[in-house]
């Protein structure tokens, strides 16, 4: 957005950014192409905008909102003069951190990426408005105790509340979902169902009845991942959130999470985190 707004009140810290106001703004067109590698809430309080989503024009009003994430193109952006906005966005590999991938989270997931823009009641308007100013007092410069640890809590309840908004306003179109979405859709079902889970790809796709690479396929097209990356993105949440823990030591968690050896588990944390499991639960104890 910095491509574009003037004079805007921008509060980042590489991970989250939150635009707050725009005291001056004039009409511009985005002529270059963008391709979002983030999750991006942006409510228009006042005026209008045109944008381009995957090559299909939307047209937003006063307390519409537009919903942009990951991998989704955006074209040719016009802001009227009088535009007032306020904005979220969180980086993907963030929100993925923080973010469990669940049945709700996914059927919403799809649902934004059919439908990017939005109206919200008032009430919302007014909610949205006011995470973004909470968001923006925790990413002061200054380091505040339990920083994180607020910001993380505040984004948790934002996407509740997010999703309450969205829920009170629309009906899900399921009958709409393609086949692809539904495969996707079963795919994480299959993934939450257990702490320990299968890494292969091939038993996923076994599960779903499909071969390997038209699962492949589905998965780096719904989610621009491909299956085995959203497969290692779930597995690497639960070792943290299981690092965590005081009561279970590394045998335990491996055997919990389904590897077949300490060592082996040792070797994948590695691999993926660049620390052992031990060094990244002393990191984990130590807030790095």
């Amino acid at each position: 957005m910095e491509d574009f707004l003037l004079n805007c009140d921008v509060c980042t810290d590489r991970r989250i950014t939150v635009i707050t106001s725009l005291d001056e703004i004039r009409r511009e067109m985005l002529d270059r192409e963008i391709v979002m590698n983030d999750y991006v809430a942006v409510l228009l309080l006042r005026g209008s905008a045109e944008v381009s989503i995957n090559d299909k024009i939307y047209r937003i009003e006063q307390n519409q909102m537009l919903f942009g994430q990951p991998s989704i193109v955006l074209r040719k952006l016009m802001i009227s003069v009088d535009a007032e906005v306020k904005s979220i966005a969180i980086s993907g590999e963030y929100a993925e951190e923080i973010f469990a991938l669940d049945r709700e989270a996914i059927n919403m997931q799809i649902f934004l990426k059919q439908n990017p823009v939005f109206s919200i009641d008032e009430d919302s308007v007014r909610v949205f408005c006011q995470y973004c100013d909470l968001l923006k007092s925790r990413l002061a410069p200054k380091k505040l105790p339990y920083q994180k640890e607020i910001t993380e809590a505040l984004l948790t309840a934002f996407k509740y509340e997010f999703g309450g908004a969205i829920i009170n306003r629309v009906d899900f179109p399921r009958s709409e979902f393609t086949s692809a979405d539904n495969i996707y859709k079963q795919f994480l079902v299959l993934l939450e169902s257990s702490s320990a889970k299968y890494h292969q790809v091939s038993y996923y796709a076994d599960k779903l009845n499909i071969t390997p690479k038209y699962f492949s396929a589905v998965c780096k097209k719904i989610s621009g991942k491909t299956a085995l990356q959203v497969i290692d993105m779930a597995v690497l949440r639960d070792v943290e959130s299981l690092l965590r823990r005081d009561d279970m030591n590394i045998k335990q968690i491996a055997a919990t999470l389904g590897f077949p050896n300490q060592s082996f588990f040792g070797r994948y944390v590695k691999k993926k985190l660049g620390v052992s499991p031990q060094k990244y639960r002393e990191n984990l104890a130590n807030n790095v």
